[in-house]
């Protein structure tokens, strides 16, 4: 016959002084009160898991906090989930797995997904197009749902902050950022973040304007462009950003390739300058590598002229062309805006036109310099549209680009002495 056990009384667990060895004062039907050698007053429930017989002990919680009116109610609350096949324990480590979880999806706010995004595709884009992306999210984006977590955004909250990029007429802009915060969510879901991308169940066109496609202004007629070339050698500025005037129409670059320009990226032997590959807008992958082929501009006569007469003013510099606030950072994408501006060029001419400048004239010229259009496109650094072509047909038509630099050099100094 079982022995019968006495229910323990307040004044009994009160006087309960601690001994040599922990003990423990039964209250009955598995409930128990652990005494420890320090006087520490601990409940605890004893019983056979539902899941596979086993005995185990549940901590209820500390005397006094857990009162025995309370101790009772937890235990006839835990002995109806063992009676219901539920083991108390193992509830606990779900609940406290759960509990981190959700902990979780709380951190991982929209900015601390979207930071851990650009963290990932950093290896393959520019420093200055990586900026240009952080700075959208973070103009456009996070004011209104940066500190939310990704799981609760919603498609009103994107929907509503691309909608206000479109009503202040910046709808190229509003269309570069739906299309970022839907990598974000790729991402996000690719990571077991998210269960779905919830922008996949968004049509675009339906929200938002389609964008005019624009054109950069540029200068085509040789009159024009003679105008154009002996203003900029009458600049009356700051001398480096002359001399980046005078050089940008003979390498017709990206502005952001430019500006950024380094000493050690001129190969004077071969006359050429070498942009590395990760520093390119449209990045072309080495053969069986993971590194990403540079860039070769050649430089013709004119242009290296230009780059030996600037040597002496900025070689203590790691830029060929440096800001003229610290020599330590490359000249600011606003400067040579400014100074074409202040030539009278606003709104006729960038620093990019030059690119859109050259293009148009090459292509027009190719009867006279005999050198196709792919070479052309080559030179500009432009993505390939065909993909079958683009994967097999890599060729830097170097030879021939050379001698098409050194073409329209010459002919921007005739131009220039008509």
């Amino acid at each position: 016959m079982a022995k019968k056990i006495i229910p323990l009384t307040d004044r009994q667990i009160k006087g309960a002084k601690p001994k040599d060895k922990a003990y423990k004062l039964f209250d009955g039907q598995g409930l128990f009160l652990l005494v420890n050698k320090t006087g520490g007053k601990l409940w605890r429930l004893k019983y056979k898991s539902p899941l596979n017989g086993k005995e185990r002990t549940y901590s209820i919680g500390s005397y006094p906090d857990i009162t025995l009116v309370v101790a009772r109610a937890k235990r006839q609350e835990l002995r109806e989930k063992i009676a219901n096949g539920i083991d108390p324990m193992e509830e606990k480590k779900e609940n406290k797995v759960k509990k981190a979880q959700e902990e979780i999806k709380k951190s991982d706010t929209f900015q601390k997904v979207s930071e851990e995004y650009f963290n990932f595709i950093q290896s393959s884009l520019s420093q200055s197009h990586l900026n240009r992306q952080k700075a959208r999210l973070k103009n456009d984006i996070y004011p209104y749902i940066g500190n939310t977590p990704i799981s609760e955004v919603n498609r009103t909250d994107i929907i509503n902050a691309v909608k206000k990029i479109e009503e202040r007429g910046a709808i190229e802009t509003a269309h570069r950022v739906y299309a970022l915060c839907n990598s974000v969510f790729k991402y996000a879901v690719a990571n077991e973040k998210l269960p779905h991308n919830i922008m996949a169940d968004i049509d675009k066109k339906h929200i938002l304007q389609t964008p005019t496609k624009q054109n950069y202004p540029t200068i085509t007629e040789p009159k024009e462009i003679k105008y154009l070339l002996e203003a900029i050698e009458s600049y009356k500025g700051e001398a480096i950003t002359r001399y980046a005037l005078q050089l940008l129409p003979y390498v017709v670059s990206r502005p952001g390739n430019f500006r950024a320009m380094k000493w050690e990226d001129i190969d004077f032997k071969n006359s050429q300058w070498i942009i590395p590959g990760n520093e390119m807008k449209v990045k072309i992958k080495k053969k069986d590598t993971n590194e990403y082929q540079p860039h070769i501009v050649p430089l013709s006569k004119q242009a290296m002229k230009i780059i030996k007469e600037l040597q002496p003013l900025t070689s203590d510099s790691t830029y060929v062309f440096h800001s003229s606030l610290s020599k330590h950072r490359p000249m600011s994408d606003n400067t040579l805006n400014t100074a074409l501006k202040r030539l009278g060029y606003k709104g006729q001419m960038n620093p990019h036109s030059f690119r859109a400048m050259f293009s148009t004239i090459a292509h027009e010229h190719i009867d006279k310099h005999s050198f196709h259009s792919g070479v052309i496109e080559r030179q500009l650094a432009h993505k390939e549209t065909n993909k079958v072509k683009s994967a097999y047909d890599h060729s830097e038509y170097l030879p021939q680009r050379k001698k098409l630099m050194q073409w329209w050099a010459d002919w921007l100094d005739e131009v220039k002495s008509r």
